[in-house]
């Protein structure tokens, strides 16, 4: 997928995207990546 049309994709898709992001990340022990979720997370509000 072109960074350009990363703008079109709903929602419900994109968090499936962080969330499969995010488990990748939890799998392969990446602290920084694990820690700037956590952040995004908390500015969204999701705990």
């Amino acid at each position: 997928m072109r960074a350009a049309d990363f703008h079109k994709v709903d929602g419900a898709v994109a968090d499936k995207l962080m969330n499969a992001l995010d488990e990748l990340a939890s799998q392969l022990g990446i602290a920084e990546c694990r820690e700037i979720d956590t952040g995004a997370r908390r500015l969204l509000g999701r705990h």
